[in-house]
């Protein structure tokens, strides 16, 4: 990234550096739209997303404080942080933005880090 800006810098061309810092994104992943950028965008067959469906399906949450426990919730937005699908995960659900960039000829890096 640093060669490009420099180079493009060098050629007297107008550049700029944009970071977007997405801290909470791991926690907002809508998982219905997961499904549907690994079906449309990455062409996965009928049984890998039964497979990534189940990952998610089914999944509660619930808080106990001493003695007592708070009702179940469904678990529909975000991604197990402490699985080593999740930067994958972030890179599938984002990719329409970066197509999106690209389209008027903007070099785009994305860098995916969920620790």
């Amino acid at each position: 990234m640093h060669s490009d800006i420099a180079e493009s810098i060098d050629k007297g061309c107008l550049t700029g550096l944009t970071i977007f810092y997405l801290c909470a994104y791991f926690d907002v992943m809508d998982h219905s739209i997961l499904l549907k950028r690994l079906e449309l965008s990455f062409d996965t067959n009928e049984k890998a997303l039964i497979c990534a469906n189940s990952y998610h399906a089914d999944i509660t949450l619930y808080v106990s404080v001493a003695d007592k426990i708070s009702p179940n919730v469904g678990f529909y937005f975000g991604v197990r942080q402490e699985s080593v699908l999740a930067p994958k995960k972030y890179y599938m659900y984002t990719k329409p933005v970066g197509e999106i960039i690209k389209q008027h000829t903007i070099k785009c890096y994305c860098y995916v880090d969920d620790i």
